[in-house]
């Protein structure tokens, strides 16, 4: 696998797929895992946390790999870069 570029999924049901058999953490719409939220297959990476807009997009992976180490460490990186704020060029 190119870790630069890491996998494209070219339909959204495989990338939903991958997620929930715990392959990786998925950036998806909101409509397109409501199912999966509400059966708990997939959970929110941060559940607390959502920006309002006309639309919603989640960072979403399977329940079973929530206390994994690397999911916990993705999870603090990511937090931490958002509450940079913006980037400036």
């Amino acid at each position: 696998m190119d870790t630069n570029h890491g996998l494209y999924f070219s339909q959204h049901n495989f990338l939903v797929e991958a997620a929930i058999r715990g392959q990786g953490i998925a950036l998806v719409g909101d409509v397109i895992v409501s199912d999966e939220l509400a059966s708990g297959k997939l959970v929110k990476l941060f559940e607390d946390t959502d920006i309002l807009l006309n639309f919603s997009f989640y960072l979403v992976y399977s329940k079973t790999k929530a206390q994994l180490k690397r999911v916990q460490i993705f999870k603090k990186w990511l937090f931490d870069e958002i509450n940079q704020g913006p980037v400036k060029l």
